[in-house]
């Protein structure tokens, strides 16, 4: 049987959460699926797809969103002038471009591996072939992006996709995703096989985004640290991944008022994750609003009890007392954090790598994803 042709856009040329999960993706159904990615940037991404030897591209479309701008400015200073001007050009372009280095190859669906980017509706519509849209922000309450034409025209966009996959509950309520043709599918992050257990842990908490932001509760990690008082009974805090300059002066302000600049570490980001979380004692998600969580599935996998912020899409992951710990405040978070560091969380961690194995690994994704293919391709 022939393999179905998908054309997956990606938002971006890093590896972080949204490539990555495009990445396992793809590796989940390699068997069914003859993959091209389109990139609208080339970067350290696209050479880890082309070192896999999927076929790439590379064509500088226009996205759907900034940051949140102060709406009074000048209207030929907002970032959206340029977009008038611009987006219709470029559009058409990347139509032509593809066109071209398809040189005639039928693609069967266009896979659009985010939200804020819609060159997906015009693709599919010039290649005649099905759209399928994969929402993995909120785009509002997560990133602050400020959308192209607003979010409610960006929804009925989303909602006129010929198929739609939520990667989280939240997702799909914040998006009004109708019922029919819409998926519910958890990211995959690893193989099963990959999964392990290190009961010997390290005195060490961990905070770990591929952007450390104010959205991504850095400062709330730092806080929730601080007041555990864990400090004093010899545990440090990792905080791991990329920090702007100025963001990281702004946290070691904050640090050194809470007076435990010797308990704090910052790590590079790290391709391998594996030995910084089956090494720590717990994994801190502190996001004000989580799509789903690349790094809780990391630490349920590698054997990390986790301490989660009770919002978004991590509800789907964490069950309270189960498969970790939900917190609403930086007080509940400080006290679980004392709870996790003094007491034995052996049963918690079996239990949440099980949910990991049966719910995030790449061999229960890929069937889930060709289902919603042959679904929309019928």
């Amino acid at each position: 049987m022939p393999k179905i042709k998908v054309l997956y856009i990606a938002i971006d040329s890093y590896m972080g959460g949204s490539t990555a999960s495009l990445l396992n993706l793809i590796d989940s159904v390699k068997d069914e699926v003859y993959p091209i990615v389109l990139f609208p940037e080339e970067g350290i991404g696209q050479a880890c797809f082309m070192e896999r030897g999927i076929e790439c591209y590379v064509y500088p479309f226009i996205k759907l969103y900034s940051f949140q701008k102060n709406r009074l400015i000048d209207v030929w200073n907002h970032p959206w002038r340029w977009h008038y001007i611009k987006k219709w050009r470029y559009d058409r372009g990347c139509v032509r471009f593809v066109k071209k280095v398809l040189n005639g190859r039928k693609v069967d669906v266009v896979h659009s591996n985010t939200s804020p980017i819609d060159i997906g509706v015009l693709l599919a519509r010039n290649l005649q072939a099905k759209h399928v849209w994969h929402v993995r922000e909120f785009c509002d309450l997560d990133f602050n992006f400020d959308i192209y034409r607003g979010l409610s025209h960006l929804r009925n966009l989303i909602n006129n996709a010929g198929g739609r996959i939520a990667i989280s509950s939240a997702i799909k309520t914040h998006w009004q995703m109708p019922d029919k043709n819409s998926w519910v599918i958890n990211d995959a992050i690893r193989s099963k096989n990959e999964a392990c257990c290190d009961q010997t842990k390290e005195k060490y908490l961990l905070f770990s985004a591929y952007f450390m932001t104010e959205p991504k509760g850095t400062r709330m990690a730092i806080t929730a640290f601080a007041k555990s008082g864990m400090a004093k009974e010899g545990f440090r805090l990792k905080l791991m991944g990329n920090c702007e300059e100025g963001y990281k002066k702004s946290l070691l302000e904050t640090i050194k008022g809470y007076g435990i600049v010797d308990a704090i570490d910052f790590v590079p980001c790290q391709t391998d994750v594996k030995p910084w979380f089956s090494k720590a004692t717990a994994y801190i998600m502190a996001s004000e609003c989580e799509g789903l969580g690349r790094v809780t599935a990391e630490a349920m996998f590698y054997g990390c009890p986790v301490v989660a912020h009770a919002t978004g899409g991590t509800l789907d992951l964490v069950k309270d007392g189960e498969t970790g710990f939900l917190f609403n405040n930086v007080e509940e978070c400080a006290s679980l954090l004392r709870k996790v560091c003094t007491n034995d969380n052996e049963l918690m961690i079996l239990r949440a790598q099980e949910f990991a194995k049966k719910n995030l690994s790449q061999e229960v994704y890929g069937p889930k994803i060709m289902e919603v293919y042959k679904k929309v391709l019928a």
